[in-house]
């Protein structure tokens, strides 16, 4: 694909360390939404497959809150979490009456609920040196805010080799551009991604720059950290019919009210 020059520009928006700002989230909500559309049939088999057919979903990671409306549809009281606010307004908007709270990862509230759902690699996004201890503490808390037997479902992006990654992506849409380069540094193990978009605005372009870091997992790391938190773990390839990427994998964890072992801390950074 020819990316087309923009007419011009107005001043680019500074980088901060806004995460999903205005231009990167519409963007997200336009031109990249069909992963989450054919995620939510699977997602939701998923669910009821373990008996859940009734209560509250916390949707992590809810983006413009496509998961969390066809959750509700059929009957979940659902809870939608992003820590854009941009992605939280895009929420609103599409589904106003829903129900929506812009918090990230560490200062996140968890509510009682029979299931919890991230989609879109949401848990391998970090800013912090230790993202394993973050997520290995989210696992807790996960836990703890689960009923009995409840579940964890999420996919998430594990180890890659050099020669396996785009170092140069870009996409166009009738009104904007997106422009990603992107490394892996400690033995694959971390992805950063430099974000820059493009979105029309009258007739002018307006720039804006992010930087995306990623935390990358192998499943035999994130299994035993699971179990040692008292769930029992399977893995998958795809939400049902909907299969993912290349190293990508789909995690169900349910909830194990009395573990017959002792839980072990197992750490996940290495």
């Amino acid at each position: 694909m020819t990316l087309l020059p923009p007419l011009s520009l107005q001043q680019p928006i500074p980088l901060s360390d806004s995460f999903y700002g205005t231009d990167v989230s519409y963007i997200h909500d336009r031109g990249f939404s069909r992963f989450v559309d054919g995620c939510c049939a699977g997602l939701l088999q998923l669910v009821q497959q373990q008996g859940i057919n009734r209560g509250r979903i916390v949707d992590l990671g809810c983006g413009g809150g496509i998961s969390t409306e066809a959750l509700a549809d059929v009957g979940f009281e659902t809870l939608g979490i992003d820590q854009s606010a941009a992605m939280i307004k895009l929420a609103r908007q599409r589904w106003p009456q829903g129900k929506f709270r812009r918090a990230s990862l560490e200062d996140l509230p968890l509510p009682e609920c029979q299931a919890i759902t991230a989609l879109g690699e949401t848990l391998n996004y970090t800013r912090t040196v230790h993202p394993g201890r973050r997520l290995s503490r989210f696992f807790a808390r996960a836990h703890r805010a689960l009923t009995p037997n409840g579940l964890l479902i999420f996919d998430i992006r594990e180890p890659l080799n050099r020669g396996e990654l785009a170092s140069k992506q870009q996409w166009q849409g009738e009104d904007w551009a997106c422009l990603v380069r992107q490394g892996l540094t400690r033995r694959g193990r971390t992805l950063t991604r430099h974000v820059t978009s493009f979105r029309q605005l009258g007739k002018l372009y307006r720039r804006e720059d992010e930087i995306h870091v990623q935390h990358l997992y192998s499943k035999s790391e994130l299994v035993a950290s699971l179990r040692a938190r008292g769930f029992r773990v399977r893995t998958r390839r795809s939400y049902g019919t909907y299969r993912l990427h290349d190293h990508r994998l789909v995690v169900v964890a349910k909830k194990v009210a009395n573990p017959r072992s002792p839980r072990v801390f197992v750490p996940l950074d290495r």
